[in-house]
């Protein structure tokens, strides 16, 4: 009988043997999707603008319809300004058609009171109804910028596919050879810390993989809402605005010297206070002696 790791050599490359020719087999012949039962399909949301857009359609699909990229894996992000005469009401419609259609509101902030009110939505909307959405906010207001970025990430898909299927695979093998029941007691160990291993890189490529169909699906629209600017014509100037203009122009010159000379003295008054006693002093004592000295002059001359 051959040692224990040696035997357990020639089990990790026969593990890797069976992960390489795992790659080559298309996501859908994973384990997942042989051993888990079909799910129900769920409700289909209701499109975004109501049914009777959707029937409309359904009827005569667009010329510029979505189709195409069904078969590319697309992240969407749109970014709209819109103005509206009423931005509180078509706020209020966005969320609930979004919520309608199956997609939901990551973030919402509401600016500023009375006309001047401001709206900034982050919606996760279906990729499919992005033009719906359009459409709505085209019928409650104008939309005044629109932006489009599109990622492919096809290629990313299909690779954290593989690798999850990869591991997948890897997992039932060990699995298998647990089974087996043949092994010795080491083996088994150490088929168990492969196991573990196997099963912490699926849980982290299913999670990629949930994240990634999730940009997938649903599109993230930046949307800002706002009522349109009113522009106020300037009031045309004459002779005697001017000289009103001159007269407060120069008033307010006027203060602000002053304010400035005020603020300049009670900044010096640490310093001027002192010397202005100091000079008082000496002023007043120097007089004192001019007058004595005066009193004593008839006095020598007598």
């Amino acid at each position: 009988m051959l040692p224990v790791r040696a035997r357990f050599a020639v089990l990790v490359a026969t593990l890797a043997l069976v992960g390489c020719a795992a790659k080559g087999e298309p996501p859908g012949h994973s384990r997942e999707s042989k051993d888990a039962p079909a799910a129900a399909a769920p409700a289909p949301a209701e499109p975004l603008g109501g049914a009777d857009k959707a029937s409309v359609s359904e009827k005569k699909p667009s010329p510029d319809s979505d189709a195409p990229r069904s078969a590319r894996a697309l992240i969407v992000t749109i970014d709209l300004n819109v103005t509206s005469e009423r931005p509180d009401v078509l706020a209020e419609k966005l969320r609930n058609d979004v919520v309608r259609a199956g997609g939901f509101v990551a973030d919402a902030t509401t600016s500023g009171t009375g006309p001047g009110r401001t709206h900034r939505m982050v919606l996760r909307v279906p990729a499919g109804e992005t033009r719906a959405l359009r459409a709505t906010l085209s019928d409650y207001g104008k939309i005044t910028n629109d932006t489009e970025k599109t990622e492919d990430v096809t290629e990313q898909r299909a690779d954290v596919a593989a690798r999850l299927a990869n591991a997948r695979t890897q997992e039932k093998r060990l699995q298998e050879i647990m089974a087996a029941k043949t092994a010795t007691v080491a083996e088994v160990l150490e088929v168990e810390r492969e196991l573990a291993r196997v099963r912490e890189t699926i849980e982290r490529y299913d999670a990629q993989k949930r994240a990634l169909d999730g940009k997938i699906d649903l599109a993230t629209v930046t949307v800002n809402i706002g009522a349109p600017s009113t522009f106020v014509e300037p009031e045309k100037e004459t002779a005697g605005t001017k000289i009103k203009h001159a007269f407060s122009s120069g008033v307010e010159a006027t203060g602000t010297l002053l304010l400035w000379g005020a603020m300049a003295l009670a900044a010096l008054s640490p310093v001027l206070i002192p010397l202005l006693l100091v000079a008082t002093g000496l002023f007043a004592w120097l007089r004192k002696r001019r007058r004595a000295q005066r009193a004593a002059m008839p006095v020598m001359r007598a």
